[in-house]
């Protein structure tokens, strides 16, 4: 899955503006202080707004999708 996250500017500089990692996957060889332009144009010309999430929110959904891991019985002694 891939996505992009909204945040604020600081913790975008400081993952180096991952947080558009939609538009890193799909061109990764624009440099990360561009992403947030490439971003704006993908998303005007997409027939449907991105995904896009708060990192909480995002954490949340993804938690929420992992699979339930059953309960493994113990042997009895």
């Amino acid at each position: 899955m891939t996505r992009t996250v909204r945040t604020n500017r600081v913790l975008r500089f400081l993952l180096w503006n991952m947080p558009y990692h939609m538009a890193h996957h799909t061109y990764p060889g624009v440099p990360f202080w561009r992403l947030p332009e490439l971003h704006a144009e993908m998303a005007a010309r997409l027939p449907m707004r991105p995904v896009t999430a708060g990192y909480l929110e995002f954490i949340a959904r993804m938690a929420q999708s992992l699979p339930r891991r059953a309960e493994t019985p113990q042997p009895a002694e």
